[in-house]
């Protein structure tokens, strides 16, 4: 009886305090994985964003909203083509609504997305693609009639956008539990950053450190016990620097989404 009494009290307090190990509550909405991929990290020790797109930040659109386009730099990416047809993009509008929008590819013309109000693109994939099962171009998200400016893309040999910038709804909290990072240069500095401190305070563009990783030949995980939280309406990313250019690193960030 004092046994079952125990056992009783022990998931009681655990409702109650509503978190289980690490820190992370027990009623957490759903897992969260970010992929991330850089073929060439700048030299100079610059840090560079870790994302395919090329600019050593990532950029944003408006946060006023704007329309998007998306096209690629291959005619083969396209309705019925050898590479990708249909791409998703996942979103954020001005009304701070997480939502997506399916696009039909017309190889380098530039197809309009349909909503107008785009603030933030969280993700960028392939729903479609015809025999190549990737993409056969450089797929890019770009301000409309502006391609110069890249929010997002889908490398040319892939199906996914490998960007690690994440920007959370102002009723969602993160908790990210692992940072896992590979490349093939030793003496990559690594680095978790957000616009948020441990506090919870967000200071918008000022991209703290948060983790920091020296790469070694061998892939390294690092978990966090506690977890990191990213509170509401935050961003994270990861950045790379490198006293030489040209090493490629990847990431991947392991957590979980509390809305």
């Amino acid at each position: 009886m004092t046994t079952e009494k125990t056992r009783n009290q022990l998931l009681s307090d655990m409702l109650n305090n509503e978190v289980i190990n690490g820190g992370i509550p027990i009623d957490v909405s759903r897992p969260i994985r970010i992929e991330g991929h850089n073929p060439n990290i700048g030299g100079g020790n610059v840090w560079n964003d870790i994302w395919e797109g090329g600019a050593l930040s990532i950029p944003e659109p408006s946060q006023s909203g704007q329309q998007l386009q998306i096209l690629s730099s291959s005619a083969s990416d396209t309705s019925g083509g050898a590479g990708a047809e249909t791409i998703r993009i996942e979103y954020l509008n001005t009304l701070n609504e997480l939502t997506s929008e399916d696009i039909v590819l017309n190889g380098t013309t530039p197809v309009l997305t349909t909503d107008v109000n785009i603030t933030d693109v969280i993700d960028f994939y392939s729903v479609l693609t015809g025999s190549n099962v990737v993409a056969v171009g450089d797929i890019d998200i770009t301000d409309v009639g502006g391609p110069t400016v890249i929010y997002n893309r889908i490398a040319a040999g892939g199906n996914k956008s490998m960007s690690t910038l994440r920007h959370f709804l102002p009723s969602s909290t993160a908790y990210l539990t692992s940072l896992t990072v590979s490349g093939d240069t030793k003496g990559t500095d690594i680095m978790l950053r957000s616009d948020s401190n441990d506090s919870g305070d967000v200071f918008p563009n000022v991209w703290l450190f948060q983790v920091p990783v020296t790469m070694s030949d061998a892939p390294v995980t690092v978990n966090f016990n506690p977890a990191i939280v990213i509170p509401p309406t935050a961003r994270v990313k990861v950045s790379a620097r490198a006293g030489a250019s040209g090493n490629t690193i990847s990431v991947f960030i392991n957590g979980w989404v509390k809305i």
